[in-house]
């Protein structure tokens, strides 16, 4: 199986390197590989991991969300969303949403 990837990174004015994956045959594969490659030259991505209280079921993966945090402003993608739920010492029930974000912060 041969299958080619196009990087395109911001606008297309940043071309990326040819990537070249002999040993797998999988699209899939070839996708994460992809993938990995514009995450090691986009200057500034993070992959981080917030926890917010409440259940928070509007959040999907995949979903762009808007973070302001102290003079910062970012801009993440849901990867993964983990949610706990429970009861505090003292009898009172809680709810947890951590998510695992690619995030980038907004010049």
């Amino acid at each position: 199986m041969s299958l080619t990837i196009e990087v395109i990174r911001g606008l297309g004015d940043r071309t990326g390197p040819e990537l070249s994956c002999r040993y797998f045959s999988n699209e899939e594969v070839f996708r994460q590989v992809g993938r990995v490659e514009i995450d090691k030259s986009a200057p500034g991505l993070k992959l981080v991991n917030i926890t917010l209280p409440g259940m928070r079921k509007a959040v999907r993966p995949g979903e762009i969300t808007r973070i302001i945090d102290a003079a910062t402003e970012h801009r993440a993608r849901v990867k993964s969303i983990h949610y706990s739920v429970g009861r505090q010492e003292d009898g009172r029930p809680y709810a947890v949403c951590s998510q695992g974000l690619r995030s980038l912060e907004v010049i």
